[in-house]
């Protein structure tokens, strides 16, 4: 099986090395361009075949990446589409461009998966959502979705689910991002060194993730466990509810879901 990647910025490089540390492709299997030349060479050191021209990535593969934005889709489909091998599985990872779109650009008969990876792949920690065309086997789907065991967990949605998955994990990084270094400052404003409130804020949403996790508790019973009567967490929930805490997460989510839906 050989996999091409057509463009090789941060996705691209946290795929590839993630396939590369899971051990379950050889690098000689594994093919990459991108027009940016320090991207070659990066490819080049991973030791993957690398090339400035996307064609040489498509032609011979069997499953193509599109790792690249948004906003070029389009025209790459258009140069890359007459290389393309009838059973060759093209992978999208773009919100918004659904799996009609892209069979309208590079053909009514393309294998199709889309797909909703997020920031944390690049620690081999992500999520990755993905749907399928109908003319996608079960044994070609689980080999193709196969490329994400070494950089996170996947989970299998309806289409009409795929925008929602933006909001609920490809955004999602940044509002938890945003919430520690909310923590971080009320901590520096409390006499805390930064980089130690940062280490602590971190771990903690790390760790009460993984307890969700692996526990299967619900969030609210996570919530509940915390809050004592009369105490601290309990006292910072009233004062977060009191600015519309949830509502304000809510709405920013739902303003992603509908970004993705115009995209």
């Amino acid at each position: 099986m050989e996999i091409g990647f057509v463009g090789f910025g941060n996705m691209g490089k946290a795929m590839v090395k993630g396939i590369i540390a899971a051990g379950r492709i050889d690098r000689s299997q594994i093919k990459v361009s991108d027009k940016s030349p320090d991207n070659v060479k990066i490819g080049n050191e991973l030791g993957v075949k690398s090339y400035s021209d996307n064609k040489e990535v498509v032609i011979g593969s069997d499953i193509i990446v599109l790792a690249i934005k948004p906003q070029i889709y389009e025209m790459v489909c258009e140069e890359i589409r007459e290389y393309l091998k009838p059973e060759t599985i093209v992978i999208t990872i773009a919100p918004g461009k659904t799996i009609e779109h892209m069979q309208n650009y590079l053909g009514e008969n393309t294998k199709i998966i889309r797909t909703m990876p997020n920031a944390p792949v690049f620690v081999g920690e992500g999520t990755i959502s993905y749907c399928y065309s109908e003319n996608i086997n079960e044994n070609e789907l689980e080999n193709a979705i196969s490329i994400f065991d070494g950089i996170g967990a996947v989970e299998s949605l309806s289409e009409n689910l795929m925008d929602v998955a933006v909001g609920v994990g490809g955004s999602l990084p940044v509002f938890v991002a945003m919430f520690i270094e909310a923590v971080a400052d009320a901590a520096v404003a409390g006499g805390m060194m930064r980089d130690q409130a940062y280490r602590i804020a971190a771990q903690t949403v790390y760790g009460s993730s993984k307890m969700l996790l692996e526990t299967k508790m619900h969030p609210g019973e996570l919530k509940d466990l915390v809050c004592s009567p009369g105490g601290t967490s309990i006292e910072g929930v009233k004062a977060l509810e009191s600015e519309s805490f949830r509502y304000s997460i809510i709405k920013g989510v739902e303003a992603c879901i509908q970004k993705s839906k115009d995209m």
